[in-house]
């Protein structure tokens, strides 16, 4: 189990340290284990992917989406193009076909203990017992760190820009988007409007039902983001 998910961890896309600053979602870079001079160091990356990889886990054992990402399979829905994907759909680690985490993590809304433990995580690779503490701090920490704004609580905040406002969500919320790209002919015309309609309403249907359960089975408010090509 211990080295099917370093093994995993490794195989995974690490954003790079210019990715990460374009996002201008960073709070405050006081912790000297993850920032130098007020940059991102190399510690801070790999701290940012362990603590999504563990929340990964986290989210499917709790939800059981990687279930749902099957059954959408067999209907048919594509998932979104490699191409058309954004910054958390590329380096999302729950490596599911649609489902992805929307939020940022903002792991250094994390105290100075907390982040030592997921370093000895990272330093005893071989150590099921700091494994498992890592796992620990992730669940009793992520509804701070991957909420969107926890400060503003209910209060809307914009996630990203919208024309209708669907990028206003509540600042305690966890964001999981859902990823689909149409399906064009060679002249990008749509092959089949009526079946690209009917996906269209399954994904937004789906998104109602799952914003109740998400948050029952995460415990916080929860929303999902439709990112339909």
């Amino acid at each position: 189990m211990i080295d099917k998910f370093w093994n995993q961890m490794e195989n995974m896309a690490l954003p790079t340290a210019s990715e990460l600053e374009d996002l201008n979602i960073i709070e405050q870079r006081s912790s000297s284990l993850l920032f130098q001079d007020g940059k991102i160091t190399a510690q801070y990356q790999k701290i940012w992917q362990l603590y999504h990889c563990l929340f990964g886990y986290y989210v499917i054992a709790k939800s059981g989406l990687d279930r749902l990402a099957g059954r959408m399979a067999e209907q048919e829905i594509p998932p979104t193009e490699e191409d058309d994907k954004d910054f958390y759909q590329k380096y999302d680690t729950m490596e599911l076909p649609y489902f992805y985490l929307r939020s940022f993590l903002h792991i250094e809304r994390l105290s100075e203990e907390e982040i030592r433990c997921l370093i000895r995580c990272l330093e005893q690779k071989d150590s099921e017992a700091a494994l498992k503490e890592a796992g620990k701090v992730v669940e009793i920490t992520y509804k701070k760190v991957a909420a969107v704004k926890p400060e503003s609580g209910e209060g809307l905040v914009e996630l990203f820009s919208s024309v209708y406002g669907e990028g206003n969500v509540p600042g305690e919320a966890i964001a999981i988007g859902i990823g689909s790209s149409g399906e064009y002919d060679e002249h990008g015309m749509l092959a089949d409007a009526e079946k690209d309609k009917k996906r269209i309403r399954i994904l937004y249907s789906l998104k109602e039902q799952l914003e109740p359960v998400l948050s029952r089975c995460l415990g916080t408010k929860t929303v999902v983001i439709l990112n339909i090509g």
